[in-house]
């Protein structure tokens, strides 16, 4: 039976002198040697490619509202009434200073019109803003303590643990009598005098939210001190 010709790997071994064994078992090896190395590297490449793609997909809404599932309530009508009359008197009074000025600067019945309406201005945009602060005001009480979500051009979240509550207040102005509100006052644990109020609330529904938010331990209070 005919022999098979030689390969060319081991023509140039055999034709070459100084070429020993070691080298021509690497030359016939090194492509191989490579395809692995290549076609690992493929499956590299495109595991990260499946990896960034799934990673780029975009968040449903569903997976959206499941992720920020929290049961917000908003403050009632009443709320927005109140901080409505609030701010309208908060503001009423800031052109004051000005009408002296004014009256050195222009007739009597000149500064005096313009006094009033910079009067109504003001009250209109205080109460204005005021209330759209109030509108926006959010809060939701999860079982490890409250959460308050308030803003109108920068939202801010405040948690508040229960272990960290101290003690709570009720507070109850004119204008929060006249219309059944009061003010819940949350002193907490960790700094100095520092509390957090939430304005606003039914009498009924600030009652409720004191007693929930009371540590269920006694001893949840002395590690929060």
């Amino acid at each position: 039976m005919p022999a098979s010709p030689p390969s060319r790997n081991a023509i140039r071994c055999n034709t070459s002198g100084t070429t020993n064994a070691s080298t021509c078992a690497h030359s016939t090896r090194a492509k191989p040697i490579r395809i692995c190395a290549d076609s690992g590297m493929t499956a590299i490449i495109r595991h990260q490619r499946q990896r960034i793609t799934a990673m780029s997909k975009p968040i449903t809404p569903q997976q959206d509202s499941a992720a920020n599932a929290i049961p917000w309530e908003h403050l009632p009508d009443a709320a927005a009434t109140a901080a409505t009359l609030v701010g309208a008197l908060a503001a009423f009074w800031l052109p004051l200073p000005l009408h002296s000025l004014w009256l050195a600067l222009w007739d009597r019945g000149v500064a005096v019109a313009l006094t009033v309406v910079l009067l109504v201005l003001c009250a209109l945009l205080g109460g204005w803003c005021n209330r759209r602060r109030t509108r926006r005001v959010r809060y939701a009480l999860l079982g490890d303590g409250l959460r308050i979500r308030r803003g109108l051009c920068f939202w801010q979240e405040i948690v508040l643990p229960r272990s960290r509550v101290q003690h709570l207040d009720l507070e109850r102005g004119p204008i929060e009598r006249n219309l059944g509100l009061a003010t819940l006052v949350i002193h907490t644990a960790g700094t100095r005098m520092h509390a957090v109020r939430l304005a606003g609330l039914k009498e009924q529904r600030a009652q409720a939210l004191r007693d929930a938010l009371l540590p269920n331990e006694t001893g949840a209070r002395d590690d929060a001190v």
